[in-house]
C-alpha cells in the first residue's frame, strides 16, 4: 500500500466526517456541492482502502494492489444500493445519477493513486 492510498484515504475520512458531523450537529449552512455531493465522492475510497487494507493482512502481502475489476464492481454495487434499491424502499435516500458518476470516478481515482507506475500516454507517440 503506497502514500497516496494511506494519505487518500485519510484525507476522505476526514472531510467525510466533517461534512457529516456539520450536517448532523451544526446549523452551519454548507455549500450545495459540498453538502449534496462531496460525501459520495469521498465514499469509495473508504470503502475500497478498507477492502485493501484486509486483504492485505488476510494475504500477507503489502503489495497487494486492487485490480481495476474489483474497483469497477465495488463501484456498481454501491451505486445499485444506495441510487437504485435504497431510494425506492427507504425515504431517507434519493436517486441521482450524478452520485453515481462520483462513486466511478473516485474509485478510478483510487486506482490511479494505488497505481503510480502506470504508463502514462505520450500524446506524441499518438499519429
Amino acid at each position: 500500500m503506497n502514500r497516496l492510498t494511506t494519505s487518500y484515504f485519510f484525507i476522505s475520512l476526514f472531510l467525510g466526517s466533517l461534512i457529516y458531523g456539520m450536517q448532523q450537529f451544526t446549523s452551519v449552512e454548507l455549500p450545495s456541492l459540498a453538502n449534496n455531493y462531496l460525501n459520495d465522492f469521498l465514499f469509495m475510497p473508504i470503502v475500497l482502502f478498507v477492502c485493501l487494507f484486509t486483504i492485505i493482512l488476510i494475504k500477507n502481502n503489502k503489495n497487494y494492489q486492487l485490480p481495476l475489476y474489483i474497483i469497477l464492481y465495488t463501484c456498481a454495487l454501491v451505486s445499485i444500493a444506495f441510487e437504485y434499491y435504497f431510494p425506492k424502499v427507504l425515504t431517507r435516500y434519493t436517486a441521482d445519477i450524478m452520485d453515481v458518476c462520483l462513486y466511478f470516478v473516485s474509485g478510478l481515482l483510487f486506482y490511479f493513486l494505488q497505481n503510480p507506475s502506470l504508463k502514462r500516454i505520450d500524446s506524441s507517440s499518438i499519429n
